[in-house]
């Protein structure tokens, strides 16, 4: 999900925050995918990563990994407690000043242009505050990146009969999903 950022002098246009939690090597492999898809779309970026409060064994092989990238790109930050997911987005949004934020979980690869896709929808519509991606699974199939909340109709009749029921207008697309 991207986010616009506040009105202020900025020093990327997109940052990338990645939290880490004892999964240093879905980070690592993360941070790979980011790098590896947008260098040649020469888009301002950064990636920060914001370790949270890992064990230090984890920290230690997330930090080594980190240094072979030899990136500009990427800065790691170690928090000295964990703030949760989203006291650790925060955490790395002190880090930086950029147009835009991108709060990636740390299990994500990222395919083809589907960063520099929503960079160039937040540029070219100015009243949008967020901008999400269609998520796919190892298969590559579609996966529910938005959904309702859990309720008991829900639970026992299935998700689409709660839809079919409680139907409300269908959400406008704005841009095609992958």
């Amino acid at each position: 999900m991207i986010l616009a950022g506040q009105m202020k002098k900025t020093s990327c246009d997109i940052a990338i925050i990645i939290i880490n939690y004892n999964s240093s090597e879905y980070t690592v492999k993360c941070v790979q995918s980011v790098l590896e898809t947008l260098i040649p779309q020469a888009v301002d970026f950064k990636i920060i990563v914001v370790d949270n409060a890992s064990e230090a064994s984890d920290y230690k092989i997330l930090e080594e990994n980190i240094k072979t990238l030899v990136s500009a790109q990427v800065s790691l930050f170690r928090s000295r407690i964990n703030t949760g997911f989203g006291g650790g987005n925060m955490s790395g949004v002190q880090q930086i000043e950029a147009s835009y934020y991108l709060f990636l979980n740390n299990d994500t690869i990222v395919k083809d242009t589907t960063i520099k896709t929503c960079f160039d929808f937040m540029e070219k519509t100015p009243d949008a505050a967020v901008c999400g991606a269609q998520i796919h699974n190892e298969h590559g199939q579609k996966e529910v990146s938005f959904d309702h909340f859990t309720s008991f109709s829900r639970e026992v009749f299935g998700r689409k009969f709660v839809e079919m029921v409680y139907s409300k207008p269908k959400r406008r697309k704005t841009t095609p999903h992958r």
